[in-house]
């Protein structure tokens, strides 16, 4: 799904390169944003809901500027 997401940015072709670290952060964010809303933004379920500890996702949630 990620594949076809960054091919259709690209207007279905190829890129002659992809930025890894943006496309991980950006992958990142949107799970996050995703477990917050299914969590109704609690964090701590969100890292349960990850598999990752509560500072990691904080950290995190500041790091990509995630407004909760």
């Amino acid at each position: 799904r990620e594949i076809a997401s960054a091919e259709n940015m690209n207007g279905g072709q190829a890129a002659d390169t992809i930025d890894l670290q943006a496309e991980v952060r950006r992958f990142e964010t949107e799970l996050i944003r995703s477990a917050l809303i299914q969590t109704g933004g609690r964090q701590r379920q969100a890292a349960r809901l990850l598999g990752t500890k509560v500072t990691t996702l904080n950290t995190k949630i500041k790091r990509y500027k995630i407004e909760i």
